[in-house]
């Protein structure tokens, strides 16, 4: 019972915390939520793409 409570109280900051960066970063560029996470979807592919490319130690574009 008390793992739950506490992995219940985790999942709660982490949601309080992610709405906050939410609006931190949507009001720090004026964007949308949407575009907000259509960019970081995009990050992370890129991010991806480098590690990748790093591992095997190519650059192809």
């Amino acid at each position: 019972m008390e793992n739950i409570t506490a992995e219940k109280k985790e999942k709660d900051l982490k949601q309080i915390r992610d709405i906050y960066e939410d609006e931190h970063w949507t009001k720090k560029y004026s964007v949308t939520a949407e575009e907000l996470k259509e960019t970081s979807n995009l990050l992370e592919i890129s991010a991806k793409i480098i590690q990748a490319s790093v591992k095997n130690k190519t650059f192809s574009f």
